[in-house]
C-alpha cells in the first residue's frame, strides 16, 4: 500500500513527498523499471531531512510512515531506499544492494549503482535517532538466497572510517547485528576501540568474514589486536559461520579471545570446526552461548572440561538421528562437578534422540542440587522427551528444594495443554517453591488457566507480604494495614499474612485502648 498525493498534502507533517510522475527523470524511470518491471509505482522523497525515526508524538513520524505506508524513496546520490513492514516481501534486485532491519518492524533495502553512494545513504538512514531499536544489517535478504535471488553484491569495506564511526556514535546503546561481506583493517579497529559497549553480531563464513577485501589471509587479527587493549567492556558479540560452514578465525584468534580477561559481557558462538570447539568453554566472559554439532564434541571430552563463565547456554545440533543421552549424561554430570553456575540452558536441536531418558533427568536433578546459587534454568526441545509424570515428578521435586531457583524456561509443548499428570506436578511444585516461575519460550507463564493462575497469584502475594519485612519500621505497620485490608476477602491471604507478621500485628493490638473499640 502506498501514499497518495492527496493524502500527503493533508497531512503537512509528513517528511515525505511524491515525485509527480511528469517530472521524473529518465534515469529515474530506468532505475524503477530495472526494480519493479512494468509497475509505475510511486517515488517519494524527503521533505526534509529527519533528525529521529520513532517519536510517536508525531503523526508524520517516519517509521510510522515506514509501516503504514512502505516508500519507495529517491535520493539524490542516485540510491533508491525502500522501506517495508512485510518480513516476507522479496525485491529482486539487478543493482548492488544492500538489506537492513530495524526491530523485526521496518525492512528496508538500499539499491545503487555504486557502493559509495549506497554506503552514503545508509549513513544518512542509520544514523538517524532509532529509539534504541536493534538494527540488522545483511549483503542478502535476511531469509537467504532462494533460487535464482541475486546477491546484493554489496562491499561494506566501502564504508569510509568517519561514516561507520557517525553510525556506531548516533545510537550507541543499540544492538547492531552486521552479516555482511568483508571489513577493512580500519574498520575492525573501530567496532573494536569505541569507548561505549556495543552489543554487535559479525557472521563469518559464507556471509562474512573479519577481514580486507584485499587480504582474504586476515581472519580478525586486526580485531582482536584492538579487543585485547580494551580495558573497558566491549559488550556483546556474536561470532558465527552457519553450522557445517568454517569461520575465517583461525586457532591462535580463538584462543586470543578465550584469554581476554571478561572484556566481553556475552559471548555467542556457534559453528567451529572440531579442532578448536573446547575452545570457547574456557572464554572469561560473563555470559557464553554456545552451539555445538555433536560430532565435533565427544562426551569424555566433558570430563575435565574447563568452564569458566556461571552463565552457560548450551544447544546441540545434528542432522542426524544421534542418540545424545550419553553428550547429555556427562555435560550435566560435569556440571555438577563444577557447581558455580547462576544461569544454565540447555537445548537439542533438529533430529537428535535421547534414548536413557531416566538417567538424564537424573544427571539434570544431580546438576540442580549441585548448583546451589543456580537462578535460572532453560530446557528446550528435550524437555518434550521427559514429558511423563514420573521424570517430571523428579524434576519438580529437585527444583522445589531449591532455595535460589526463580525461573524456570521450558519449551512451547502442545502436549501440556492435555497433560494433566504434568500440570499436577506443576502445582506441587509451585506449592512447595514459591519463588520459581515456569514459562514457556515467549515469556508467558505455562499455566492450565485455572488453579495454576490461582497458585501464581497466591504466590505473587506470599513474596509480596514477605518483602514486606525489609521496610523500615515507620512505614512497615502503614504497608502492613494495607495489604491487610487488600486481604481481608481471602482467609487464606489473610492467614498467610498474619502469619508473616505476627510482630506487628502484635504492636497493632498492643497499642489498641480496648476500651475505645465499639462493641
Amino acid at each position: 500500500m502506498h501514499m497518495t498525493q492527496t493524502q500527503t498534502h493533508n497531512n503537512k507533517e509528513l517528511l515525505l513527498k511524491p515525485i509527480p510522475e511528469d517530472q521524473l527523470s529518465l534515469a529515474q524511470k530506468e532505475f524503477r523499471k530495472d526494480l519493479f518491471d512494468e509497475i509505475e509505482v510511486p517515488i517519494f522523497q524527503f521533505s526534509r531531512e529527519p533528525k529521529h525515526l520513532g517519536d510517536p508524538k508525531h503523526f508524520g513520524d517516519l517509521l510510522h510512515i515506514i509501516l503504514v505506508w512502505q516508500p519507495i524513496i529517491w535520493r539524490d546520490n542516485e540510491t533508491f531506499l525502500l522501506l517495508y513492514n512485510v518480513s516476507y516481501y522479496r525485491f529482486q534486485m539487478k543493482h548492488r544492494s544492500l538489506y537492513f532491519t530495524i526491530d523485526d518492524q521496518a525492512y528496508g533495502a538500499i539499491c545503487g549503482k555504486t557502493d559509495e553512494a549506497i554506503a552514503e545513504t545508509a549513513t544518512f538512514f542509520w544514523s538517524l535517532d532509532f529509539g534504541g531499536a536493534p538494527l540488522y544489517v545483511q549483503d542478502i535478504f535476511q531469509h537467504g538466497l532462494c533460487a535464482g535471488e541475486v546477491r546484493g553484491n554489496f562491499d561494506f569495506a566501502a564504508f569510509r572510517p568517519q561514516q561507520l564511526i557517525r553510525i556506531l556514535e548516533s545510537n550507541p546503546t543499540r544492538t547492531l547485528v552486521l552479516r555482511v561481506g568483508s571489513w577493512s583493517l580500519e574498520q575492525a579497529k573501530i567496532l573494536a576501540t569505541r569507548t561505549f559497549p556495543l552489543i554487535l553480531e559479525i557472521i563469518f563464513g559464507d556471509h562474512g568474514d573479519l577481514g580486507n577485501t584485499a587480504n582474504k589471509d586476515e581472519d580478525g587479527t586486526e580485531f582482536f589486536n584492538s579487543l585485547e587493549e580494551r580495558r573497558s567492556s566491549f559488550g556483546s558479540l556474536e561470532i558465527g559461520g552457519g553450522f557445517y560452514h568454517s569461520t575465517r578465525m583461525n586457532r591462535v584468534n580463538f584462543e586470543r579471545l578465550t584469554q581476554l580477561d571478561w572484556i566481553i559481557d556475552k559471548l555467542r558462538i556457534y559453528g567451529l570446526d572440531p579442532e578448536i570447539v573446547l575452545l570457547p568453554f574456557s572464554a572469561k566472559v560473563n555470559a557464553l552461548s554456545y552451539g555445538v554439532i555433536d560430532s565435533h564434541i565427544q562426551p569424555n571430552d566433558f570430563e575435565a572440561l574447563t568452564i569458566v563463565t556461571n552463565d552457560l547456554d548450551l544447544w546441540f545440533y545434528s542432522q542426524k538421528e544421534d542418540d545424545l543421552s550419553d553428550w547429555l549424561i556427562a555435560f550435566f554430570d560435569r556440571v555438577a562437578q563444577l557447581g558455580h553456575f547462576v544461569r544454565l540452558g540447555i537445548s537439542i536441536r533438529s533430529y537428535e534422540r535421547v534414548n536413557d531418558m531416566e538417567s538424564c533427568v537424573q544427571a539434570l536433578t544431580g546438576a540442580i542440587k549441585s548448583n546451589p546459587n543456580l537462578r535460572y534454568l532453560k530446557v528446550y526441545d528435550f524437555d518434550q522427551r521427559f514429558q511423563h509424570a514420573p521424570h517430571w515428578e523428579s524434576l519438580y521435586h529437585t527444583i522445589g528444594e531449591h532455595k535460589q531457583l526463580r525461573t524456570i524456561i521450558l519449551d512451547d509443548m502442545e502436549v501440556q495443554d492435555t497433560c494433566q499428570d504434568f500440570y499436577l506436578a506443576l502445582e506441587r511444585l509451585l506449592s512447595c517453591n514459591r519463588n520459581v516461575t515456569v514459562i514457556k519460550r515467549d515469556g508467558k507463564k505455562i499455566t492450565n488457566k485455572t488453579s495454576i493462575d490461582q497458585l501464581y497469584a497466591l504466590n505473587y502475594f506470599f513474596n509480596g507480604s514477605l518483602s514486606l519485612t525489609e521496610e523500615s519500621v515507620e512505614l512497615r505497620p502503614v504497608l502492613f494495614a494495607v495489604a491487610l485490608e487488600k486481604a481481608s476477602a481471602s482467609f487464606q491471604y489473610t492467614g498467610l499474612l498474619l502469619s508473616q507478621h505476627t510482630d506487628v500485628l502484635w504492636e497493632l493490638v498492643d497499642g489498641t485502648n480496648l476500651e475505645e473499640v465499639p462493641p
